[in-house]
Protein backbone atom coordinates (compact mmCIF):
# COMPACT_ATOMS: atom_id res chain seq x y z
CA UNK A 1 0.00 0.00 0.00
CA UNK A 2 0.98 3.32 -0.10
CA UNK A 3 2.88 5.43 2.91
CA UNK A 4 1.27 8.77 2.84
CA UNK A 5 3.89 11.72 2.56
CA UNK A 6 2.98 12.44 6.81
CA UNK A 7 3.66 9.02 7.81
CA UNK A 8 7.30 9.06 6.19
CA UNK A 9 8.00 12.13 7.61
CA UNK A 10 6.76 10.92 10.98
CA UNK A 11 9.06 8.03 10.60
CA UNK A 12 11.76 9.95 9.84
CA UNK A 13 11.07 12.27 12.60
CA UNK A 14 11.18 8.61 15.10
CA UNK A 15 13.94 7.00 13.59
CA UNK A 16 16.09 10.84 13.74
CA UNK A 17 15.19 11.25 17.37
CA UNK A 18 17.77 11.10 19.86
CA UNK A 19 16.38 7.78 22.89
CA UNK A 20 14.17 9.60 25.20
CA UNK A 21 16.06 8.37 28.11
CA UNK A 22 19.31 9.89 26.87
CA UNK A 23 17.51 13.58 27.39
CA UNK A 24 16.02 12.84 30.34
CA UNK A 25 17.41 12.51 34.21
CA UNK A 26 15.60 10.19 36.82
CA UNK A 27 15.20 12.23 40.27
CA UNK A 28 15.40 10.48 43.64
CA UNK A 29 11.69 9.28 43.30
CA UNK A 30 12.49 7.96 40.07
CA UNK A 31 10.53 10.65 38.13
CA UNK A 32 12.14 11.54 34.92
CA UNK A 33 12.52 15.30 34.49
CA UNK A 34 14.03 16.75 31.08
CA UNK A 35 17.39 17.92 32.00
CA UNK A 36 17.63 20.85 29.14
CA UNK A 37 16.65 24.35 30.22
CA UNK A 38 14.24 24.61 27.56
CA UNK A 39 12.34 21.40 29.31
CA UNK A 40 12.16 19.40 25.88
CA UNK A 41 12.42 15.94 26.69
CA UNK A 42 13.10 14.93 22.87
CA UNK A 43 15.93 16.72 22.01
CA UNK A 44 19.36 17.97 24.94
CA UNK A 45 21.89 19.79 23.24
CA UNK A 46 25.32 18.17 24.22
CA UNK A 47 28.31 19.83 23.54
CA UNK A 48 30.23 17.13 23.11
CA UNK A 49 28.07 15.40 19.99
CA UNK A 50 26.76 17.95 18.16
CA UNK A 51 23.46 17.32 16.08
CA UNK A 52 20.96 19.45 14.56
CA UNK A 53 17.37 17.76 14.61
CA UNK A 54 16.52 19.40 11.13
CA UNK A 55 19.43 17.82 9.81
CA UNK A 56 18.65 14.43 11.06
CA UNK A 57 15.43 13.72 9.82
CA UNK A 58 16.85 15.72 6.40
CA UNK A 59 19.71 12.71 6.49
CA UNK A 60 17.30 9.60 7.18
CA UNK A 61 14.13 11.12 4.88
CA UNK A 62 17.43 11.36 2.16
CA UNK A 63 18.36 7.75 3.15
CA UNK A 64 15.04 6.89 2.49
CA UNK A 65 14.75 7.97 -0.71
CA UNK A 66 18.33 6.06 -1.60
CA UNK A 67 17.93 3.24 0.28
CA UNK A 68 15.59 0.72 -1.39
CA UNK A 69 15.20 -1.49 1.27
CA UNK A 70 14.74 1.18 3.92
CA UNK A 71 11.10 1.59 3.15
CA UNK A 72 9.23 -1.25 2.43
CA UNK A 73 6.77 -0.17 -0.51
CA UNK A 74 6.79 -0.92 -4.40
CA UNK A 75 8.31 1.60 -6.71
CA UNK A 76 5.41 4.39 -7.97
CA UNK A 77 7.17 7.00 -7.91
CA UNK A 78 6.91 7.30 -3.81
CA UNK A 79 9.85 10.10 -3.81
CA UNK A 80 8.42 12.87 -5.79
CA UNK A 81 4.96 12.05 -4.51
CA UNK A 82 6.57 13.25 -0.92
CA UNK A 83 8.44 16.03 -2.05
CA UNK A 84 4.97 17.27 -3.90
CA UNK A 85 3.60 16.74 -0.57
CA UNK A 86 5.64 18.67 1.95
CA UNK A 87 6.52 21.21 -0.55
CA UNK A 88 3.09 22.22 -1.23
CA UNK A 89 2.04 22.28 2.76
CA UNK A 90 2.37 24.98 5.09
CA UNK A 91 3.42 25.29 9.13
CA UNK A 92 1.23 26.65 11.62
CA UNK A 93 2.02 28.63 14.91
CA UNK A 94 0.58 31.06 16.81
CA UNK A 95 1.28 34.01 14.92
CA UNK A 96 0.97 32.80 10.80
CA UNK A 97 0.52 30.01 8.74
CA UNK A 98 3.50 30.23 6.34
CA UNK A 99 4.48 27.73 3.11
CA UNK A 100 6.44 24.73 4.48
CA UNK A 101 9.02 26.75 1.18
CA UNK A 102 10.26 28.70 4.28
CA UNK A 103 11.91 25.52 5.77
CA UNK A 104 12.85 23.41 2.64
CA UNK A 105 15.90 24.18 0.55
CA UNK A 106 15.44 21.23 -1.80
CA UNK A 107 13.46 17.83 -2.07
CA UNK A 108 13.27 15.83 -4.99
CA UNK A 109 14.22 11.91 -5.45
CA UNK A 110 17.82 12.44 -6.51
CA UNK A 111 19.33 14.87 -3.82
CA UNK A 112 16.96 13.88 -1.35
CA UNK A 113 16.01 16.00 1.59
CA UNK A 114 18.09 19.00 2.56
CA UNK A 115 16.17 21.65 5.21
CA UNK A 116 18.58 24.93 5.99
CA UNK A 117 19.55 24.41 9.84
CA UNK A 118 20.43 28.22 10.48
CA UNK A 119 23.80 27.41 11.15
Amino acid sequence: GAMPAARLLLAALLAAAPPAAAASSPDAAGHAEASSAGGNPMHTYDPDHPTEPFDDVAKMVTTMFSDETAVDRREDGWRGGFCSCIENGHISSWYQYASAMYLIDTCNPTAGLVLPSGH
